[in-house]
């Protein structure tokens, strides 16, 4: 598989009730230094 430096995006695919293409490293962050942020996400997650 090649490299391209100037692509700067990421296509990813999935199906099925496990996958999930969203959040990003700001809200692991902020799920790790914040127990409010942490509850509020897997209350989230669960309810989905």
């Amino acid at each position: 598989m090649g490299r391209d430096l100037d692509t700067r995006m990421a296509l990813i695919r999935g199906e099925g009730k496990g996958f999930s293409g969203g959040g990003d490293l700001g809200l692991v962050e902020h799920m790790a230094s914040d127990f409010e942020v942490h509850a509020r996400v897997w209350r989230e997650a669960r309810d989905w």
